[in-house]
């Protein structure tokens, strides 16, 4: 093969292997399409709700969340603090965010009837899980948090009526935001979103 030939599949190796880099990134850094909720009245997906304990101890998840020792029990030693590694958020299965306190809610529902809403609501969190009281509208919402991601049964004075899932994520100024796309079934078939905020204090 001459250099003009090898420099040609040179290239084309290059452009794939760009691509599959690119495509890895936007997939993990969640610029893929939020979760959508399930579509039909399927009932609660969690066994928690309103009247029952809170499956864990409250707080966000901790440091004791990461795997202590491998099989065996023996671990590596740990690096030298000058060579090791910046923190990082925990994403061995638990919820990446501490999402307790107050959150201001902007909403639209996009069918049966579109409108706007405003709302605020109060999260309390029992490691991933997560409990959700909007009381000015006699909702609540109980749901877990994993990595990034957030799915919540939607509750109207105790009765289940719908879903809402959402994506966490970074805002500007150090705030932070959870974007939702929810459904409801009681009274009726309804749809929208909603992005959740909260300024870092």
């Amino acid at each position: 093969m001459n250099a003009r030939g090898v420099s040609f599949w040179r290239a084309v190796r290059h452009v794939a292997v760009v691509g599959v880099i690119i495509a890895g990134a936007l997939a993990s850094s969640g610029v893929a399409a939020a979760q959508q909720p399930p579509s039909t009245d399927q009932g609660p997906r969690f066994n928690w709700g309103p009247g029952q304990p809170p499956p864990q101890p409250e707080g966000p998840e901790g440091g004791e969340v990461a795997p202590a020792a491998p099989p065996g029990g023996r671990a590596a030693p740990a690096p030298r603090p000058e060579y090791a590694p910046a923190p990082g958020p925990a994403r061995w299965g638990g919820c990446n965010y501490d999402l307790r306190g107050s959150w201001s809610v902007e909403g639209r529902q996009r069918e049966p009837q579109p409108y706007r809403y405003d709302a605020t609501v109060y999260v309390r969190q029992f490691r991933a899980w997560l409990q959700i009281e909007q009381p000015q509208d006699g909702v609540s919402y109980y749901g877990v948090c994993r990595g990034d991601t957030v799915q919540l049964d939607v509750y109207y004075q105790g009765r289940f009526i719908g879903y809402q899932d959402g994506t966490i994520r970074g805002g500007r100024w150090g705030g932070q935001r959870i974007r939702f796309d929810w459904t409801t079934f009681t009274p009726y078939y309804a749809t929208g979103q909603e992005t959740w905020r909260r300024w870092s204090y």
